[in-house]
């Protein structure tokens, strides 16, 4: 991507998080987001070890404040997380934290012995993954049809599939659009600028609900906007919103998601962990898509599709070139990606976004395969069509 765009997004998100400094990583490259001066730790006995470790460590090698290191949150949350603040948020700019630095290389040692990870960088979670989309959304005529085209399978309210959309929220007007009868939700909070300018990520969980729709009909759709109207939000309140969001609505059959971050790791996020813990018990199948880095580095959660213990419940999404045959050039890959789908220059199917090309536009198309293989309580069988996704089988064409 071209430097300039990528500070442009960049700014995007740091826009939508005021007084929440951001920096990219690892060191001064852009491959993931993360909140500065703050570390994250499971509660209890390992966020008093990570504590201790790097106050100890600050105070003897490194030069840093040890005075700066306590706890920044309760000592115990649902998310079985603690934040802890390691530096001045406010010193340096985006090219990285030295302070985060610093405290995640104080507790390599202690993390060998223990055989797991202790400490992690409170990510960024974004539909826009490394601060950039596939391409750039681009206008269609109206009088150009919709993509996919709607099918035609009846919605029937006793067999419907219940899909939970984690994304932006739903446009004021999505009612106007006949796809989403059966979608409810949250209204976006703010859908435009005090110019009267359309904030970059607002429509987002509008288009996901009708591609949804338009593939997967008998379904009953709910968006909650998790997501802030840059389409991010930090790990740690991901973990707690994905909580949030089952409990007030139940344990869906199927979780859209087309969000994540990649963290230089292959064990998960430890900010979801205690979601995804508690996914695996749950009749829930999580779809999630892959990321648009163009790369094999696991990207979370969708990444959990490839870890003992989550193959049932999570299924990653990559994204298809047009012609069908081979991964798209924007989209991540690898053997823990599951599934490919279409995705490039995808037109919307209701009139609240543009035509988008990235892997949030491959995850609702997955659906029609979700809902037939999710038998909802209510329901002896779920009445959709099958999917065209392809196997992961069937490999990705060379990264750009």
């Amino acid at each position: 991507m071209a430097p300039h765009r990528f500070r442009e997004q960049f700014d995007q998100i740091q826009r939508s998080m005021p007084g929440v400094p951001l920096a990219m990583g690892p060191d001064d490259s852009a491959e993931f987001l993360y909140e500065k001066g703050v570390v994250l730790a499971r509660d209890g006995e390992e966020a008093r070890v990570v504590e201790d470790t790097v106050r100890e460590h600050f105070t003897t090698f490194a030069g840093f404040g040890a005075d700066q290191v306590r706890r920044a949150s309760p000592e115990t949350n649902r998310t079985g997380i603690t934040r802890i603040r390691v530096g001045d948020p406010g010193e340096g700019d985006g090219a990285g934290d030295p302070a985060v630095a610093t405290a995640l290389r104080s507790l390599r040692a202690a993390e060998g012995r223990a055989g797991r990870r202790l400490i992690s960088r409170n990510h960024v979670v974004s539909i826009a993954v490394n601060a950039c989309p596939g391409d750039e959304p681009v206008p269609v005529p109206r009088s150009e049809p919709p993509n996919p085209a709607p099918d035609t399978t009846p919605y029937t309210a006793g067999t419907a599939v219940g899909v939970l959309v984690i994304d932006t929220g739903l446009m004021r007007d999505h009612r106007s659009c006949p796809l989403l009868a059966h979608t409810d939700g949250d209204l976006q909070i703010e859908e435009c600028g005090e110019d009267g300018v359309l904030r970059q990520y607002v429509g987002h969980g509008t288009f996901i609900a009708g591609l949804l729709a338009a593939v997967a009909p008998n379904t009953d759709i709910t968006v909650r906007n998790t997501l802030n109207d840059a389409g991010a939000i930090l790990e740690d309140e991901f973990g707690e919103k994905l909580f949030e969001a089952v409990d007030r609505d139940g344990w869906p059959d199927v979780i859209s998601l087309s969000a994540g971050t990649s963290n230089g790791r292959t064990d998960g996020l430890l900010g979801v962990h205690a979601f995804m813990e508690e996914l695996r018990d749950q009749d829930t199948l999580l779809v999630a898509a892959a990321g648009n880095n163009a790369s094999a580095t696991p990207f979370w959660p969708a990444a959990y599709a490839d870890l003992p213990g989550w193959r049932n419940a999570v299924l990653s999404v990559g994204a298809l070139r047009t012609d069908g045959e081979f991964g798209a050039c924007f989209t991540n890959h690898g053997g823990w990606v599951k599934v490919y789908a279409p995705a490039s220059g995808s037109p919307a199917p209701s009139p609240a976004s543009p035509p988008r090309s990235r892997t949030s536009t491959s995850t609702p198309r997955t659906t029609p395969a979700a809902t037939a293989s999710a038998t909802p309580a209510h329901a002896s069988t779920p009445g959709t069509p099958a999917c065209s996704a392809t196997r992961a089988s069937r490999p990705p064409s060379p990264t750009r």
